[in-house]
């Protein structure tokens, strides 16, 4: 399993970089692995977050194999998108896990 954990910074809703963070280690506690790494969005706007879309062009090519986010607002800020990112990766046979949501998402399941 290689994994990639994206964290992305919302002010005023209590999501820091480091309450993230803490979410996404004890996952990895449960389901360990080496091959992993930590990404952070730290300065976006609604148009460009350059580090996720870096990180999905990744998932896609295959160099990672899970997205991991503590919520589905982390990776999605619309409905649209969050469907149309999260299908096409499953499609591509990655697996997509969203922590507070209790979601996994693959093929598989």
């Amino acid at each position: 399993m290689r994994v990639l954990f994206y964290l992305r910074v919302s002010k005023g809703v209590g999501m820091t970089v480091e309450n993230q963070r803490l979410v996404l280690e004890n996952w990895l506690k449960l389901n360990p692995t080496e091959d992993y790494v930590m990404v952070e969005e730290s300065i976006s706007t609604r148009k460009t977050r350059p580090i996720q879309e870096n990180a999905y062009a990744m998932l896609l090519a295959g160099t990672y194999d899970t997205l991991v986010c503590v919520r589905m607002d982390r990776w999605g800020r619309s409905v649209w998108e969050l469907v149309e990112t999260v299908n096409r990766l499953i499609e591509a046979g990655r697996r997509v896990v969203f922590v507070q949501n209790g979601m996994d998402l693959s093929k598989e399941s």
